[in-house]
């Protein structure tokens, strides 16, 4: 349940305002590949990310950068399910983190990163000032270098996803519900000691802690080479046609506040529809869509 005082949220993260657009998601679907069977929807004026409508999940444009694909590799299914937090209650360094750790213990060992071994290397903490989210912090300092240290940004660009984000072949309610990953914000699961973890682990996270900080770095696990070799091949996820441009989605200014919203007919093939249609039921593929920006020249243009 969501924690309110008096009228207003408790969780910071219902204060910022996306700033988003449809030409911005269209560009991130192109980028990263999203699947046509994963709807992406712009927020309205009164919609909050702690609370996303049924059969859907905010997320946060910054998230991709840091690892995210969609539909959900399954170790991301798995940590977020035993955290009990929902993907938007993460920093975009703990996608960093998660997704480097990943990578880096399938490319030195050639197995699946198991979740203890991941807690042994870092714990989950509560962002004292921005009640709702989260992040990692290392036990023994840091263990994947190069992340920013301040990555306001990703409260800025959060979004709905709704259809197949989760799993490939499969919708969210048709998924057993201890395969669902938490969609509402919730009180995550916090610990200040690494669990048990067989030697033969241990002895393995000690030789990886040996490793140069190069070797540790985001900019390398996070590559676009080492994603698609350990981490996109390895889900249900598909990459990105070779003979598919890369265009990255245009920038977002988020010191000026995005203006009402209004409403247009899209022009792309792959609408994204309102969340005032996801609430009253209207079905998906509808070409009516919302998008902040002024009424007057190409809705599209705004950042």
């Amino acid at each position: 349940m969501v924690e309110l005082a008096g009228d207003r949220p408790v969780y910071m993260a219902d204060y910022y305002t996306s700033a988003v657009t449809l030409r911005y998601l269209a560009a991130l679907r192109r980028e990263f590949s999203i699947p046509d069977d994963v709807d992406f929807v712009v927020p309205g004026p009164n919609d909050l990310p702690s609370r996303p409508p049924s059969g859907y999940i905010a997320l946060s444009a910054e998230y991709f950068r840091a690892g995210l694909r969609l539909p959900f590799h399954p170790f991301l299914r798995r940590a977020l399910t035993s955290l009990n937090v929902s993907p938007a209650q993460l920093n975009a360094n703990a996608y960093r983190v998660l997704v480097g750790c990943y990578v880096l213990w399938a490319a030195k060992f050639s197995e699946t990163l198991p979740l203890f071994a991941f807690q042994n290397l870092y714990r989950m903490k509560t962002a004292p000032s921005s009640k709702g989210f989260y992040y990692f912090q290392g036990f023994k300092g840091t263990f994947i270098t190069g992340c920013p240290d301040s990555d306001k940004q990703f409260k800025h660009l959060w979004f709905y996803a709704g259809g197949r984000w989760l799993h490939g072949h499969l919708s969210y309610f048709e998924l057993p519900s201890s395969e669902r990953v938490p969609v509402a914000f919730r009180r995550g699961y916090v610990w200040t000691r690494a669990p048990h973890a067989p030697a033969q682990t241990l002895t393995t996270i000690e030789e990886l802690r040996e490793l140069s900080d190069p070797e540790r770095s985001q900019h390398k696990l996070l590559s676009e080479g080492s994603l698609k070799e350990y981490w996109v091949g390895s889900s249900s996820t598909s990459g990105r046609p070779d003979d598919q441009p890369r265009t990255a989605p245009p920038r977002v200014t988020i010191a000026r506040m995005p203006e009402p919203a209004v409403h247009y007919r899209s022009r792309t093939s792959r609408p994204v529809v309102t969340s005032a249609d996801v609430r009253s039921g209207v079905p998906l593929g509808v070409p009516e869509v919302t998008v902040r920006g002024s009424s007057s020249g190409d809705p599209t243009s705004g950042a």
